[in-house]
């Protein structure tokens, strides 16, 4: 069985918390994204973007075709990475982000988040969670590897989950 076969052979689910513009059908969305793969040899995502805006397409639903709305959100997104990108340099090559992102209460100064007890915590529930979501990624690599023999990228692969659980462990309250 190809590796394709082995992929399509099991059921498609959208990631929890994945935000869509519209309803979309996993399944469909799954085969129209192995189509394009199988098509271009890559996948990337003008190409999708390209097949997504036909009205057929399973991937339709999940974009924002409102020129207005669709310029406001990619604008917000910008203004996060802008956020994000400003770093100050406390040494040179060490570098701090200005701003950290705090749950509800939005982006804040790292400096201020630090002497804060509440807003540290949440702030390091929110680092908790990355390191959770990269543990979920290696796990799902490690998984791919194990089904397709690559026993030395599954290795790899348990060795990083260990070190992203020590990483997750430091981040644990105390």
């Amino acid at each position: 069985m190809s590796n394709r076969q082995v992929v399509m052979a099991r059921k498609a689910v959208i990631r929890n918390g994945w935000r869509l513009a519209g309803g979309v059908d996993a399944d469909a969305v799954a085969a129209e994204l192995h189509a394009l793969h199988s098509k271009h040899g890559h996948l990337v995502p003008e190409l999708v973007l390209d097949a997504a805006a036909h009205e057929g397409s399973a991937m339709h639903a999940a974009f924002t075709w409102d020129d207005t709305d669709a310029a406001q959100l990619w604008r917000m997104d910008q203004a996060r990475c802008l956020i994000k990108a400003v770093k100050v340099e406390y040494a040179p090559g060490e570098h701090v982000s200005l701003y950290v992102h705090v749950g509800e209460s939005g982006y804040q100064p790292t400096e201020r988040v630090v002497r804060s007890p509440a807003l540290y915590e949440e702030a390091m529930r929110e680092a908790r969670a990355k390191v959770e979501s990269a543990q979920t990624t290696v796990r799902e690599l490690e998984r791919a590897a194990d089904d397709a023999g690559a026993v030395e990228v599954a290795r790899k692969a348990r060795r990083a989950l260990q070190h992203l659980g020590s990483a997750g462990e430091e981040l644990r309250p105390v």
